[in-house]
């Protein structure tokens, strides 16, 4: 006879090989018995967070936190629900309780910047994104780090930091495409040209999601 442990372990085999409804079927059947069940609670929050249910995503995961509210990665995952929704402060509050929970995580670091970004709070999204490429230096990073700079008008500083995303990822489209804007308001339009045409080109071949 299986036990409701065997059965989450069931669910979370579905849910790693993106069989979403199976594994959801499964949290929800186990939730009838157990409703504050963190482990599952979450896990649904994620689930939902990867099905691009961003709204339904935000409640679970604050049902998560409401349950467990010292478990980093809830709060993070809670914030990148808001973020999707362009709720940048509640997003911001998420990643701040996160990181004072797990200081060195570089994935809530890098998307405390995205917050900041969003927030058109640029010099500390840049600090956050130097404190996540300290830990883990990334594509993403550097890429989203160099359009932080741009918008602050750090023109020379934003181009050194997408060739670095493009060094540790030379595929990166977006890399090349934010390498060309700058290079753009540098007055250097052929190299801007030559850029983007990269950019379109690897856009074109492979959409990649390039993840830290």
């Amino acid at each position: 006879m299986t036990t409701p442990h065997d059965e989450f372990q069931t669910a979370l085999a579905f849910h790693q090989r993106g069989e979403f409804s199976v594994a959801e079927r499964i949290y929800r059947a186990l939730l009838k018995a157990q409703p504050r069940n963190f482990d599952v609670v979450h896990a649904l929050g994620i689930l939902l967070l990867q099905r691009g249910e961003f709204e339904a995503a935000e409640q679970q995961l604050g049902f998560a936190i409401k349950i467990n509210s010292h478990f980093a990665p809830a709060h993070n995952n809670r914030g990148n629900a808001l973020l999707e929704l362009k709720r940048f402060d509640e997003a911001l509050v998420c990643y701040d309780k996160a990181v004072t929970l797990q200081p060195e995580n570089p994935q809530t670091l890098y998307n405390r910047g995205n917050a900041l970004a969003g927030l058109k709070r640029f010099e500390e999204a840049v600090a956050s994104y130097d404190r996540s490429i300290a830990l883990q230096p990334n594509p993403p990073s550097f890429n989203n780090r160099g359009n932080a700079l741009t918008d602050l008008g750090r023109f020379d500083e934003a181009l050194a930091s997408f060739d670095q995303a493009i060094a540790l990822f030379p595929t990166y489209p977006m890399a090349h495409s934010g390498r060309a804007k700058v290079l753009l308001k540098l007055g250097r339009t052929e190299e801007a040209q030559q850029s983007q045409a990269r950019a379109a080109e690897l856009q074109a071949r492979t959409p990649t999601a390039v993840k830290m």
